[in-house]
């Protein structure tokens, strides 16, 4: 569980249908693609990318984000920490994505396998675990989970689609001479935020650098450079996500000689995390950053480098890909034993790699 404490509230609300750009976009060459579609979450760097745009030659911003140095803290000047991201409906009302399962407000179920069952854990044969409510067929459900219940079923769990929706917008692509490109037709996914709801984050702000700012602003945010109104909200006491979130909410029923732990955000870890685990409700996404290092002079087309390649100090790129787990998702296995593959430093400070520990009931 992470305890850092949070002094502003920032409200990311799109003023039209948006676009967040993920793996699969258009591209070019090889790489094009007809069809693209919008994640419905803004990426944590989207957001610090954002805040540090806004004190852009008025306040000490840092550096940009460098996945490659994700075991120590980066700086980005008046930044110093982001949460995972939620939701807020009227300004009042706070929603996460809860944890996979069958469309309730709960995770699956897990229990014993069987006692004639057993997995191999390094050092002797386990008990294996089980998601007997889970059917390939049915795949899994994840909605948003209010953070404090009213007693209202309906409003303190809505299924996510209610709240972003998508729609295709179909378009062709002219020559100069108006004639259409064979190649040339695409499907994009939008999204839509539904009214009265917004994306929000808590962050530690330098309150100083805060009072050089304008705590509200109109600003170009995602792929397709959609408006966004943005807002810091100073928070009358510093909060914790916990506050916000208690770990109860989350709280089910599952074998007694388990541990667990719930993604609040996506989260980047290596892929031996696996092998620390027992059993795991889990997927994963693509994740890639662009980085504007502080010395950059080159402001051409946006380059590509292997995690292996030498980084540019001097020119605008866009890192190499990671595989993110996503939000929602549960590992079951030592809960110590996960942390240590969640422990980034880095991505913690932005937001990614938070987690709860599941409650048992």
């Amino acid at each position: 569980m992470i305890n850092t404490s949070y002094n502003y509230l920032v409200t990311l609300r799109p003023l039209d249908a948006y676009f967040f750009g993920g793996e699969i976009t258009f591209g070019n060459g090889a790489g094009q693609n007809y069809f693209a579609k919008s994640n419905p979450f803004p990426q944590q760097t989207a957001i610090l990318g954002m805040l540090r745009h806004l004190g852009f030659g008025k306040v000490d911003i840092g550096d940009s984000f460098n996945a490659a140095k994700d075991s120590q803290r980066q700086h980005f000047g008046y930044i110093h920490d982001l949460s995972p991201l939620f939701l807020q409906y009227e300004g009042t009302k706070n929603y996460l994505p809860g944890p996979l399962g069958n469309g309730k407000k709960g995770a699956f179920q897990v229990s014993s396998a069987g006692a004639h069952i057993r997995t191999w854990g390094g050092e002797s044969w386990k008990n294996a675990l089980d998601a007997p409510e889970y059917k390939a067929k049915d795949g899994w459900a994840q909605g948003l989970v209010i953070g404090q219940p009213t007693g209202d079923e309906q409003e303190d769990y809505i299924e996510l689609d209610k709240v972003i929706n998508t729609f295709t917008r179909i378009g062709i692509t002219k020559n100069k001479n108006g004639q259409d490109r064979k190649d040339g037709f695409y499907k994009q996914a939008m999204a839509r935020l539904e009214k009265d709801w917004t994306f929000a984050v808590l962050a530690h702000l330098d309150e100083e650098a805060v009072k050089q700012l304008t705590t509200e602003a109109v600003m170009p945010f995602g792929a397709e450079k959609v408006l966004f109104h943005l807002k810091l909200q100073q928070l009358p006491d510093p909060k914790a996500f916990k506050d916000y979130f208690p770990p109860s909410r989350w709280a089910h029923s599952f074998s007694k000689d388990a541990q667990a732990v719930v993604l609040l955000g996506d989260a980047f870890a290596e892929a031996d995390i696996y092998s620390t685990c027992d059993f795991a409700i889990t997927d994963t996404a693509d994740f890639r950053h662009i980085r504007t290092p502080q010395n950059m002079t080159e402001f051409g087309r946006l380059r590509q480098f292997a995690k292996n390649s030498p980084a540019p100090v001097d020119q605008l790129y866009k890192s190499a890909k990671y595989n993110l787990l996503t939000r929602g998702r549960l590992l079951y296995g030592q809960a110590t034993e996960i942390e240590k593959k969640l422990n980034k430093a880095a991505f913690l400070q932005i937001g990614y790699n938070h987690y709860f520990h599941l409650i048992n009931l």
